[in-house]
């Protein structure tokens, strides 16, 4: 298969992207991230991608903990764990909505 320039410079593209999100699920898992700040570095990825810019952080909280699950899926009991706990941060924020978009504005 030959690639174009431009579909050759969208996948390396959509490749970052990926690792950058790879790398932010990472560092959540290893607890060197709170969620809210993975919902945000996700968010501000696909927003370089123009893909999406609604601001909707409960919706990327949501995709952060799914991909953490994802990413955990090999160790079901810890994936179920992680994934519980990340729940329970996102509905502390959720019962406060104004401190929800102030923390994903910053």
């Amino acid at each position: 298969m030959v690639w174009s320039s431009h579909a050759f410079a969208d996948h390396q593209r959509a490749l970052e992207r990926l690792r950058t999100k790879e790398a932010v699920i990472a560092d959540l898992i290893a607890g060197r991230v709170p969620l809210l700040e993975a919902a945000a570095r996700f968010e501000q990825v696909e927003s370089r991608n123009n893909a999406s810019q609604d601001g909707d952080g409960e919706r990327w909280c949501r995709t952060v903990i799914g991909w953490t699950y994802l990413a955990l899926s090999d160790q079901p009991e810890r994936a179920a764990h992680v994934t519980e706990q990340l729940e329970l941060e996102l509905q502390h924020f959720l019962a406060h909505p104004t401190g929800l978009r102030r923390a994903l504005a910053s």
